[in-house]
């Protein structure tokens, strides 16, 4: 919660750094480059990546010959930041920022944009758990058993990781053959590298909630089989239901 807070003031904060880097780009494009250099000077990592991620984010917009080189640049250098709750602000403030950019390319740049950030998320996400897990459990004897449960960090982060699916269901290349052939059985592959149950049940309803009927028609067989393989413990049939629920209006109200 207090990071949180902390990232809205910083969020707002770095909007102005954005509105000057933008009216300078509109006077001269090399100037945003510029300043993409000097922030590049910054002696410490966070800092110098939140403000790298703001001012290429800028030269993504409003340079066109240098806009896939700068997101490249800047979804390389966000593997830097490996601790798991900096780490997902981060990537999630390079969504905000960069979501414009998404919304215009080719669909296929654009997943693979998506996909890998999701992937690191979930990655960070997941060591979350493990992390918090330890650092309560120094000294007692269940502490790796401990460990792997949810907690209420980890729980209070789940929204910067289903925030990438959002992102994907808002580009409009995507078409349900693509969501179902390629796109969701690469989704269930990477929420299937969470290792506890409940990470994976969450991140299976975000994908139920996020998607649209129509696209979990086509998917509906590779969704089941996903269900089938979360450790028997956690009860998906409410999720089941209410996605059935779902699909049978969908069916009943669809046109001929």
């Amino acid at each position: 919660e207090t990071y949180y807070k902390l990232y809205a003031v910083v969020f707002v904060e770095l909007q102005h750094l954005a509105s000057f880097v933008t009216h300078a780009a509109h006077k001269d494009e090399t100037e945003a480059l510029k300043i993409y250099e000097l922030v590049q000077h910054e002696g410490n990592a966070l800092p110098r990546l939140y403000l790298c991620v703001t001012v290429g984010a800028v030269i993504a917009r409003t340079d066109q010959a240098h806009s896939e080189e700068t997101l490249e640049d800047l979804a390389a250098m966000l593997a830097v930041v490996q601790h798991p709750v900096r780490g997902l602000f981060l990537r999630y403030y390079f969504l905000q920022n960069v979501k414009d950019n998404f919304l215009r390319m080719d669909v296929a740049r654009a997943l693979r944009y998506l996909t890998r950030n999701f992937r690191e998320s979930l990655s960070l996400w997941s060591r979350a758990r493990l992390l918090e897990g330890i650092v309560k459990n120094v000294g007692s004897t269940s502490a790796l058993e401990d460990g792997w449960q949810s907690d209420a960090n980890r729980h209070a982060l789940r929204l910067l990781v289903s925030a990438n699916l959002m992102h994907i269901s808002w580009l409009p290349g995507l078409t349900a053959e693509l969501y179902s052939e390629a796109l969701l059985p690469e989704m269930l592959l990477l929420i299937s590298t969470c290792e506890d149950g409940v990470g994976q049940a969450y991140l299976l309803q975000s994908l139920v909630e996020i998607f649209s009927d129509e696209f979990h028609m086509q998917g509906l067989g590779h969704i089941l089989a996903a269900c089938a393989q979360v450790h028997w413990i956690v009860d998906l049939r409410p999720l089941l239901r209410h996605l059935l629920r779902r699909l049978t209006r969908h069916a009943t109200h669809r046109p001929q």
